[in-house]
């Protein structure tokens, strides 16, 4: 579920806005396009970068009550999250990237080799972490190994959280 919390959550306005963009076909919409994908950013941002900052979860860990933490108890730093949180973007990225510059190597020049060894780069890098977590008793990725971070069921602390974080906790419910 945390999965597909996060999905929607960083890539459905993001959707939206595209299809958007590509059935006008720049005659009208531009103003409402351009807000869409505005809010889009900020949609990922928040829930890529912000709250793994703060928190040291993302929206689908609150709906799935899970958590990352070390073997001491801790939380990882904070590179540990936004290399797992954005992994599936960066392999689309390099998806794309690669797969709009191998043409251009024909051309010559260091740009296009360049650009498709940063995609192919993306792409590999994702299949490396799937093949770990595939092959781990413990379900841990590339970065999971890297950063000694574990994925566990998170139960909240006695104290009670106000506020936003109480609205984030209690997200679980749902899940």
């Amino acid at each position: 579920i945390s999965w597909w919390v996060n999905f929607i959550a960083n890539f459905a306005v993001l959707i939206g806005a595209l299809f958007m963009s590509a059935f006008t076909g720049g005659q009208s919409g531009g103003l409402e396009t351009t807000i869409l994908f505005i809010v889009a950013i900020l949609a990922w941002f928040f829930n890529a970068l912000f709250l793994p900052f703060y928190t040291g979860r993302n929206l689908g860990q609150y709906t799935s009550s899970t958590r990352y933490i070390r073997g001491d108890g801790s939380k990882p730093i904070f590179l540990h999250s936004l290399f797992v949180n954005n992994l599936g973007l960066l392999s689309l990225l390099g998806f794309v990237i690669l797969f709009t510059q191998v043409g251009q190597l024909s051309n010559g020049g260091t740009g296009p080799i360049v650009w498709v060894s940063i995609g192919a780069i993306f792409l590999v890098l994702w299949i490396v972490n799937w093949q770990f977590t595939r092959n781990s008793d413990l379900n841990q990725g590339l970065f999971d190994l890297l950063f000694a971070a574990y994925l566990v069921r998170y139960v909240p602390e006695e104290k009670a959280t106000s506020g936003f974080r109480a609205r984030l906790e209690s997200m679980s419910q749902f899940g």
